[in-house]
């Protein structure tokens, strides 16, 4: 056969930088003259985003509104009481490894937009007592949560902050209680649509964090 040249380097005006002392096979160009344009929102995502619901419904799994929120107190699971947008946790004063979690989700993998952060729930109050005199409300900005929520938002006059899934209560936030303490959260935007596998126990368990933005006050 005779011989044939062939280069497999994407040449994209960047040779020398390379260190390739041999002549280019063609002209350098672009990434574009190689490449689809990059798409990142507008109705070709929002088609894709709705072929894939379909995929996933087709192949079995289920929204739910589920959404696994709880404490875990010195590695134990504590459910919330809830009353309307509120929810009521309680647990020893002595407690030294709490976190509030949850499951948590993308808008943009639902809706028609560029948001991509990972949310947990939407918390407009945080607030202490130990039903002995001492009761406080801790502040979404406090010191001891910095860097836990996302930024602020606010709305009609409420301003709320999300997490991320997993927010880390430092025992100083209850530092002057004694015996019990009950921590109430006022959710901004109390229940999310999340995907539950087909054959899922009906429980909190999650079987995926995937799902839907659109929240129900």
């Amino acid at each position: 056969m005779p011989d044939a040249f062939s280069e497999s380097y994407l040449d994209v005006g960047n040779r020398a930088a390379l260190g390739l002392n041999v002549p280019a096979l063609r002209p350098a160009a672009s990434v574009s003259d190689y490449a689809r344009p990059l798409v990142e929102d507008g109705p070709v995502i929002d088609a894709i985003r709705a072929r894939l619901v379909a995929r996933a419904r087709g192949l079995g799994w289920q929204v739910s509104s589920r959404s696994n929120m709880h404490l875990t107190v010195d590695g134990r699971r504590v459910e919330a009481v809830m009353n309307g947008d509120q929810a009521c946790f309680t647990f020893p004063a002595t407690a030294q490894n709490v976190h509030l979690r949850s499951r948590t989700f993308r808008p943009a993998e639902w809706e028609s937009c560029s948001d991509t952060r990972t949310l947990g729930l939407s918390l407009s109050g945080l607030h202490i007592a130990d039903g002995l005199g001492h009761e406080a409300d801790i502040a979404l900005d406090h010191a001891n949560l910095e860097n836990q929520f996302h930024e602020g938002e606010a709305a009609d006059n409420v301003a709320w902050r999300w997490t991320r899934g997993d927010l880390h209560l430092p025992p100083e936030l209850w530092a002057n209680c004694k015996g019990q303490v009950t921590l109430t959260l006022t959710l901004q935007h109390a229940n999310g649509q999340y995907w539950d596998q087909a054959g899922a126990e009906n429980d909190d368990t999650p079987a995926g964090d995937a799902h839907m933005s659109r929240m129900q006050a």
